[in-house]
C-alpha cells in the first residue's frame, strides 16, 4: 500500500521539486476542499480522475426491534465519491480489460 510520502517521493522524483514544497502544494489542495465543501459547493471536480458530490440522505423510518417501536432517522449529508475517466483506465488496466 502507497501512503502520503511515497505520493510525495514520487513526484519529486518527476518533477524535481522539494519533498517539502510538494507536501505544502497537497495540503493546500487538501485545505482547499475542504473548505470548497464548507462554503456549499456540491460539486467538486479533480480534472479527469475523481468527482465528489455532496448529497442528502432522506429522513426515514426505522425499526427498533430491541424496544418494539418505530424511530425517525433524520436527513443527512453524505460524499459520493465518483471516479472519472482517467481513474476507470487504470481500474481497467488492473482489471485486464480493454
Amino acid at each position: 500500500m502507497a501512503n502520503r510520502k511515497d505520493i510525495i517521493r514520487r513526484i519529486s522524483d518527476k518533477t524535481g521539486y522539494y519533498m517539502q514544497d510538494i507536501e505544502e502544494i497537497l495540503n493546500a489542495e487538501a485545505e482547499s476542499i475542504y473548505e470548497l465543501l464548507k462554503e456549499g459547493n456540491h460539486r467538486i471536480k479533480h480534472h479527469k480522475f475523481y468527482q465528489i458530490e455532496v448529497e442528502t440522505r432522506e429522513p426515514k423510518e426505522a425499526w427498533d426491534g430491541l424496544n418494539k417501536r418505530y424511530f425517525q432517522i433524520p436527513e443527512k449529508k453524505y460524499i459520493k465519491f465518483r471516479p472519472m475517466s482517467e481513474l476507470e483506465k487504470v481500474i481497467k488496466d488492473i482489471n485486464g480489460e480493454e
